[in-house]
């Protein structure tokens, strides 16, 4: 069960990494015209998606549930603790985007 959430994860990260070229040439053909907004907002949503599915990846590999562990680390190490608290940082980061779009572009 463990395997196939983690593989499914990473097939969503990649997912997001794999289309990053789509939005980027959305958002450059429509810069500075009308649909500015939704180019942002496509370009801003693929980043938390891809900020959110790296986050879900590392909490999944990182679970102290997981049978066998992935990491040579323990879960409760300082070190992955500490790698835990700066990861939410990612989605939180493209949501403030995602709504900067709405203050900043032209419909």
């Amino acid at each position: 069960m463990f395997a196939i959430t983690l593989l499914m994860l990473n097939m969503l990260l990649l997912l997001g990494v794999t289309i990053v070229p789509f939005p980027t040439a959305f958002i450059a053909e429509y810069l500075g015209h009308d649909g500015e907004r939704l180019a942002a907002l496509v370009h801003a949503g693929n980043g938390t998606f891809i900020a959110a599915s790296f986050w879900g990846l590392w909490r999944d590999a990182a679970s102290p549930a997981r049978r066998p562990p992935l990491l040579r680390t323990a879960p409760e190490s300082p070190d992955v603790r500490a790698i835990n608290a700066k990861y939410w940082v990612g989605p939180v980061f493209f949501l403030a985007a995602v709504a900067l779009v709405f203050l900043s572009a032209k419909g």
